[in-house]
């Protein structure tokens, strides 16, 4: 798994150095349907995420340069089942230069309106929408997971990683626990809010709650090799750091209520 994400202020992929919160939104790529046929606007979006049951691993980050791995950094995370908070924000349409919600007829204006835009459509069925919400831990995740004062995870700076180990090595552990059990999908539930607006009738944030048990997320082996370089051009292909299963050393937890 590449990681990547968008630079929120020219909607091209985020740069190496280029990571903080401030300028590059990561997250997931959602498909979701209207349940009926009118178009459906969602804003003030945020949804946390949970595993069905706590992960708590050890794990090393290997330095690749050339053929050889060294270890860059060990780390380890306790036991919890938060997976990540999902949230609409400006920059959720960089990933896609074609999306235009009645901005301007001017390119350059239209492209501003784009990445300013908070605002999700969800097409009336059959159409299926595809849309980006922003991922970051969940209040009081890192504490729980990292421990209290844990740093960003590449040589403590937000400007290569704004997040701690826990966070950043997440979906990949999740992916390599659930493979070892036998599973080809992360099952995940998830609750939370949203504004919901369909013609001129609007039901805000603070009324509508809603929760998703057990969603089946899928994964390939792509992301069980998460690599993320450090240097730009021809060599960020050679350098760069890498976490698979086999860096991984997952603890016994206790029982999930």
């Amino acid at each position: 798994m590449q990681v990547h994400g968008w630079d929120v202020t020219s909607g091209r992929p985020c740069g190496s150095f280029r990571q903080s919160e401030s300028e590059c939104l990561k997250g997931a790529l959602v498909y979701a349907q209207a349940p009926g046929r009118k178009l459906l606007l969602l804003r003030d979006v945020v949804f946390d995420a949970f595993f069905d049951a706590p992960i708590a691993y050890r794990a090393s980050i290997r330095l690749h340069a050339g053929s050889l791995p060294v270890s860059f950094k060990s780390f380890e995370c306790a036991a919890s089942d938060k997976f990540t908070r999902l949230r609409s924000a400006p920059g959720i349409w960089a990933f896609a230069p074609a999306h235009n919600r009645s901005y301007s007829p001017d390119a350059a204006a239209a492209s501003r309106q784009r990445l300013a835009d908070a605002a999700i459509p969800l097409e009336g069925q059959p159409v299926k929408s595809a849309f980006f919400l922003a991922a970051e831990p969940q209040p009081g995740q890192a504490n729980e997971t990292a421990g209290r004062g844990a740093q960003p995870c590449i040589l403590g700076d937000k400007q290569l990683d704004p997040f701690d180990c826990c966070f950043t090595t997440r979906f990949t552990a999740a992916a390599c626990f659930y493979r070892a059990r036998g599973q080809q999908v992360i099952p995940i539930s998830a609750r939370g809010r949203a504004t919901l607006t369909i013609d001129d009738w609007t039901l805000r944030s603070r009324h509508f709650h809603a929760s998703f048990p057990r969603v089946p997320t899928g994964f390939t082996d792509a992301l069980t090799d998460f690599r993320v370089g450090i240097a730009a051009g021809p060599v960020g292909e050679e350098l760069y750091l890498g976490f698979t299963c086999q860096d991984i050393e997952f603890r016994p937890t206790p029982p999930h209520p």
